[in-house]
């Protein structure tokens, strides 16, 4: 089994961390997660417990699917999915109040598949270096795309630029 981790601290409101991460997880996984291609939620509703996704990713050049579904999903404590299809993993989000915002912890295992497993080191390795990458993603698009309370939608937080084009001024004569 391959095992890891990563844990931050979010200068967010637990309420904020865990809406961004679990409630609107369908909308927001693929910002900070680029390596999705495709996600589609293939379940009705909200998400919670039973909820079923599909994937379509590219990781380090190679293309895998995945099914998978929401198998835990605790209210401002964590949300955990399961996969349908091989390979097998788990992917966890733990969320803990801390003082001034809130520790978000990522965790994840995989099961290899056989031919996978001459190369488990490296597997590992690489995702020790992702696991790292999730969390700092998910705190850097909180910490700077939202501001506390603001929803936590694709556009919440990008600013609008705007640019002022005048005539030019022409020479009095």
């Amino acid at each position: 089994m391959i095992r890891t981790s990563a844990t931050v601290f979010i200068n967010r409101p637990i309420e904020t961390v865990y809406r961004f991460v679990s409630e609107d997880f369908f909308e927001n996984y693929p910002r900070w997660s680029p390596e999705v291609i495709r996600l589609e939620q293939t379940s009705e509703g909200p998400v919670r417990i039973g909820t079923t996704g599909w994937q379509i990713r590219r990781d380090r050049g190679v293309r895998n699917e995945a099914s998978f579904r929401v198998n835990e999903c605790t209210p401002l404590r964590t949300i955990s999915f399961v996969s349908m299809t091989g390979p097998s993993f788990t992917v966890r989000y733990s969320f803990e109040t801390a003082p001034r915002g809130t520790r978000l912890t990522f965790s994840f295992e995989l099961k290899p598949e056989l031919f996978m497993r001459p190369a488990q080191r490296a597997i590992q390795a690489a995702f020790d270096d992702d696991s790292r990458r999730v969390v700092d993603t998910i705190r850097s698009l909180l910490e700077t795309s939202l501001s506390p309370g603001q929803a936590s939608s694709p556009d919440a937080g990008e600013e609008l630029s705007l640019i002022h084009i005048s005539e030019p001024t022409r020479p009095t004569t």
